[in-house]
């Protein structure tokens, strides 16, 4: 999930900090949505858990993916910096899955390539 936000925040141009922090201005506020419909894309989190993260409740996280959907079908500008984001996380470091730790049910989540090496 941090690689999401990361790569979210230099895809968007903003802190890390501002992302998961409380302001709610627009362009803090559409980089965190797109965190949300990116994690429900590439990742195995629950909605719940991807607001948990991001220090929100599972409504924000509902709200979030809707938000972004609706951005990402009628804003041509947001619609690329998702796909330049998603591009990046899926093609970066060549395939990555987003996989849950098998020794703990509430362990976080690691990648791996797809060559089987664990990414960091």
């Amino acid at each position: 999930m941090d690689l999401i936000v990361r790569v979210v925040a230099d895809v968007w141009g903003v802190p890390v900090a501002d992302i998961l922090g409380p302001k709610k201005f627009p362009m803090l506020v559409r980089p965190r949505f797109a965190v949300i419909l990116l994690a429900q894309r590439l990742t195995e989190f629950s909605l719940a858990e991807t607001a948990r993260f991001l220090k929100r409740d599972h409504t924000s996280g509902v709200n979030g993916k809707k938000r972004a959907e609706h951005f990402e079908a009628t804003s041509i500008k947001y619609a690329a910096r998702m796909r330049q984001a998603e591009r990046l996380l899926r093609f970066s470091t060549g395939p990555v899955v987003f996989v849950r730790s098998p020794s703990r049910v509430k362990a976080p989540l690691f990648l791996r390539s797809s060559s089987g090496e664990v990414l960091s």
